[in-house]
């Protein structure tokens, strides 16, 4: 597996053009934009307000935006954070 200096930059093939240059992350749970190619580091979608996400126990939450300290506590593997959920 490659190093952690690997993620977050763009890739060929992987959504975003070889020679773009988007600034480092990490990135913030924020609005995004089809045509802004660092927008496949993050979050998003095309709700004006916020995204699904669908949770293993096969519910579906709706984050705003607002909701940004939630993401990285809920996305990290094996990290143990405790987290809640917006209701």
């Amino acid at each position: 597996m490659g190093s952690c200096t690997q993620f977050n930059r763009p890739r060929p093939g992987f959504g975003a053009p070889p020679d773009l240059a988007c600034p480092a992350g990490p990135y913030d749970y924020q609005s995004g934009d089809l045509v802004n190619h660092c927008d496949v580091f993050h979050f998003w979608s095309l709700h004006p307000a916020g995204s699904n996400f669908l949770f293993v126990d096969n519910s579906v939450r709706f984050f705003t935006y607002q909701n940004n300290n939630v993401l990285p506590a809920l996305a990290t593997r094996n990290g143990g954070e405790p987290t809640s959920t917006p209701e």
